[in-house]
């Protein structure tokens, strides 16, 4: 019976060690809900910034697309970016369409990083050349292995 105990003693040592030593990530666009609270995240720039719940319901997601449920313990291991306080989509009169986010636009590069972060193509916003250019520009949103694509079929031109 002892060398069971130390056995599996051994065995757990072993698998706990496994355990920290992997990261957990997220893919871009995955969205990660606190276990214990409300807090729900986005995964964006390998980094999870909070957001603020009311812009679910405001035209920027699809829907809730099945957050990862993680507990706060893993969650705290995990690198944060900035809390989301204003976010929506944006185009102007060609078929780019941006993520306007905290005051800068970040242009979307293609059709499936739409799909991938679950962004609701019925809400892109127009907005004129000269108000989308005085917009600042940060960095491009891309997933591996993504290329740039017109507007899928089917999307209106005249939002």
């Amino acid at each position: 019976m002892p060398h069971k105990i130390i056995k599996l003693s051994i065995i757990f040592f072993l698998l706990s060690g496994i355990l920290k030593s992997q990261e957990i990530q997220f893919p871009e666009g995955q969205k990660v809900k606190s276990a214990s609270s409300n807090s729900l995240f986005l995964m964006l720039d390998k980094q999870l910034w909070k957001i603020d719940t009311r812009l679910l319901f405001s035209g920027l997601f699809k829907d809730y697309q099945n957050p990862a449920i993680v507990s706060d313990s893993i969650i705290n291991t995990l690198h944060f970016g900035q809390q989301i306080n204003e976010a929506y989509l944006i185009r102007g009169y060609s078929n780019e369409i941006f993520l306007y986010i905290n005051e800068h636009k970040r242009h979307i590069d293609s059709p499936e990083v739409m799909e991938a972060f679950g962004f609701n193509w019925n809400y892109v916003r127009r907005m004129t050349p000269n108000e989308l250019e005085n917009i600042p520009t940060g960095n491009k949103i891309t997933i591996d292995g993504s290329q740039v694509y017109p507007l899928p079929c089917g999307v209106s031109d005249d939002k």
